[in-house]
């Protein structure tokens, strides 16, 4: 029998629906993520343990589940190349 323990980071993102309408200039050149991870043991006695977890691309909800910590830069990357293609073509 195994158990699981779960070690969880949660990061909470806060809008403030009054400023809506007005789009800072700062916002449309940055990206926010929600990330959601713990550590799970091994099923069999003698293995280590591994990460499990999620992260949220909060403008457009895209969700990526992960097996390491890996996956989360992973994940970032593709929208930081996105940035960075914007700039060079702006």
């Amino acid at each position: 029998m195994s158990i699981i323990h779960r070690t969880a980071i949660h990061t909470t993102v806060f809008e403030n629906s009054a400023n809506e309408g007005n789009v800072d200039p700062f916002e449309s050149s940055t990206h926010s993520f929600i990330v959601k991870i713990w550590l799970e043991e091994a099923a069999q006695e003698g293995d280590r343990p591994f990460w499990r977890g999620h992260i949220t691309h909060v403008p457009s909800k895209e969700r990526r589940y992960v097996e390491d910590l890996n996956g989360i830069s992973d994940f970032i990357v593709l929208y930081l190349e996105e940035l960075r293609s914007k700039a060079r073509a702006g």
